[in-house]
């Protein structure tokens, strides 16, 4: 049988010259980069001696001083494998886990896209009873109009009787036949 060498965290800290708590960091930190090269879970938990050049890139960069998105980026392009762990069953093939993911994403832009189309379709109902409510004014003020400007027609007409029955009694009191006193005194 051929056996691989293992590391305790301990153990890997030792080699590197680090303290337990960084190296421990460094493995939760870039978990996704250090999964492919560890053995057992827990407690039991070691890791293969493929983990010192990953181990050994974090350091440098860390040194360095680049953050943790730039760390996991240049892993990532360097071609080191990374585990997706995912909500649903653990045994899964990426794919399997992707294909479902893309189902979910799917059905939510289907009822994005059903929501909108109600949201449109509302809209144009609401456009169709403002452009109703709109003519209903128009023909209110043109109808308010026409009355008003039936009843100033009207007002004239009753002015111009009035004026007219006016002159008629000043024409007859100017015609009536003077009184004795009047014809006496010459008024």
């Amino acid at each position: 049988m051929d056996y691989e060498k293992v590391y305790s965290l301990t153990a890997i800290a030792d080699k590197l010259g680090r303290s337990r708590s960084s190296v421990y960091d460094w493995l939760h930190t870039y978990k996704e980069f250090v999964e492919p090269h560890t053995v057992g879970k827990g407690r039991t938990k070691k890791y293969k001696e493929s983990i010192f050049p990953v181990l050994s890139l974090i350091e440098d960069l860390k040194a360095e001083g680049h953050p943790n998105d730039y760390i996991r980026a240049l892993l990532a392009s360097e071609g080191h494998d990374i585990v997706v762990e995912g909500e649903t069953n653990e045994n899964a093939p990426v794919l399997t886990q992707l294909t479902e993911a893309y189902k979910t994403i799917l059905t939510k832009v289907e009822m994005l896209e059903s929501q909108n189309e109600d949201l449109a379709l509302q809209n144009e109902k609401m456009a169709n009873a403002m452009q109703a409510m709109a003519e209903v004014m128009r023909q209110t003020a043109a109808t308010t109009e026409e009355k008003a400007a039936e009843r100033e027609k009207r007002q004239l007409e009753r002015d111009q009787m009035l004026i007219d029955t006016m002159r008629q009694l000043h024409a007859d009191k100017q015609q009536e036949p003077k009184g004795f006193l009047s014809k006496l005194f010459g008024k």
